[in-house]
Formats: C-alpha cells, sequence, structure tokens
C-alpha cells in the first residue's frame, strides 16, 4: 500500500511503500518516517507484549519513538519470603525482573505484601522496603517504597508504587530487592510492572 505524507501546508512531504498497521517486529524500523508506526514485540510468535509506537523525528529527546499503546510487562513473585537484613538483598526466590527491550523512559509500578514477623512490637517501628536495582547499580532507597507501622500484629499489608525512570540503557535488569529495619519482615506477592514513554 502506498502511503503519501504531507507537511502542515498541505504539500507533499514523503512517498512511501509501507503499511505502518503491518510493521509488526523484534525491532523498531531503522530507518523511519516522520508519523510512522510501529508494533514492537519480544516475539511474533509467543510474544509476551506488543507495544505500539510513533515516531517523532522534531522530538528533543534522543528517544523519538513515541509509546501509543499496549499493555505493561509485568513479573511476579508470589511465595511469601523472610527479610532480616538492614541492606538490599535478593530473597530466596530472586526478583521478580524485567529487562528493558530498547534505550528509553519508563513508568515502572511495583509492591507487594508485607507481613509483619519476629522482634516487632507497638513500641517499636517497623520498616520494610523495596527498591528497585537498576542494572549494574547498587541498590538505593531513592526508587524505594517504604511501609512503616507501629503495630505488633501480622497483618499483611499491600502496597505499591510507581516511578518514572529516564535514560535507561538497552537491556538494563530492573530487579526487586529488599530491606528492613528491625527484627524480620515477611514478603510476598512481589510484582514489576513496566511501561515505556519514549524509546530509542
Amino acid at each position: 500500500m502506498a502511503w503519501k505524507f504531507f507537511t502542515s501546508a498541505g504539500a507533499e512531504k514523503v512517498t512511501a511503500a509501507l503499511s505502518a498497521d503491518k510493521v509488526y517486529s523484534t525491532s523498531l524500523p531503522a530507518s523511519p518516517i516522520d508519523g510512522q508506526e510501529a508494533v514492537l514485540t519480544d516475539s511474533v510468535t509467543a510474544g509476551t507484549y506488543a507495544w505500539r509506537f510513533r515516531y517523532n523525528s522534531s522530538a528533543v529527546s534522543a528517544y523519538k519513538w513515541d509509546f501509543i499503546g499496549g499493555a505493561p510487562v509485568n513479573a511476579l513473585v508470589g511465595a511469601s519470603e523472610s527479610c532480616a537484613s538492614t541492606s538490599y538483598i535478593d530473597l530466596a526466590s530472586v526478583g521478580p525482573s524485567i529487562t528493558l527491550p530498547r534505550a528509553g523512559d519508563y513508568l515502572v509500578t511495583f509492591g507487594g505484601r508485607f507481613e509483619m514477623n519476629t522482634g516487632n512490637t507497638a513500641a517499636s517501628q517497623m520498616l520494610g522496603y523495596i527498591t528497585v536495582k537498576l542494572g549494574a547499580s547498587a541498590s538505593g532507597d531513592t526508587e524505594s517504597l517504604t511501609l512503616s507501622t507501629y503495630t505488633p500484629y501480622e497483618l499483611p499489608i499491600n502496597t505499591a508504587r510507581t516511578i518514572l525512570l529516564t535514560g535507561r540503557a538497552a537491556s538494563d535488569v530492573l530487579k526487586l530487592q529488599y530491606k528492613r529495619n528491625t527484627g524480620t519482615v515477611q514478603i510476598a506477592n512481589r510484582f514489576i510492572g513496566v511501561i515505556p514513554v519514549r524509546v530509542s
């Protein structure tokens, strides 16, 4: 199918033999046209995501493919496991984690269910942390969520946070890690979901 592109003044800008609706691949076009759309997937036969992008050649950002549709990529570890470390660690079941397919900016939602365990009383504040480890960088509190509670009871509390991560590299692994300030905390139903904002 022949597509014609026009300037705002009505002049023909580009003529190309392509069908934007049929660009469905594990990579984005290498020589895109302004306004071109394409669907990026991790597999054309058994994909776990299908993200639709539109190319914006006028974008100031180096990431000129704007995300315009699709569902998040999600990963989950359901097991309830304990954490007794005051620095960020992997639990017995590592993760969950997601590998970014392209360089760009991403929205990341993550969380889990905190179940207070030993060493917690009404007089001691329990702090449980979940953070997103960014690639090879050390884990920190900037990308974390914190549960703060004064309670001796073992009541499960579900919590989540969404953050914007900018300038991430292709193949960066986003992995959840955990710590606490005192006693032991159980963490279950740990999840992470990623959706792009714009990519290269």
